[in-house]
């Protein structure tokens, strides 16, 4: 089964997690060190968090000028982040 959210997944039967921000207007550094955090709990029980945009131009600027998107899994969409994550893109179907 794919989950769709941050910490809770780590406590669930989930493979991993796809995080979506495609609808995300803004984002500062509260956002960046909720994803950090959550990005280094996941890999830490080897469970793949993959975030998905597209992300707006502010999104995308928090993660350039702060590095950070090299330390992320990254997806231009929904879809991409699950074959990132090797999982399926319908929440629905188990994988």
């Amino acid at each position: 089964m794919d989950c769709f959210s941050s910490s809770p997944t780590l406590r669930a039967d989930c493979r991993c997690t796809v995080l979506d921000l495609s609808r995300l207007g803004f984002a500062d550094s509260t956002l960046l060190g909720i994803l950090l955090s959550t990005t280094s709990a996941h890999q830490l029980s080897g469970r793949p968090l993959a975030i998905a945009g597209p992300f707006s131009s502010s999104v995308w600027r928090v993660f350039t000028v702060t590095g950070t998107a090299d330390r992320l899994l990254l997806a231009d969409s929904l879809e991409a982040a699950h074959r990132l994550t090797g999982s399926s893109s319908d929440p629905a179907t188990p994988t």
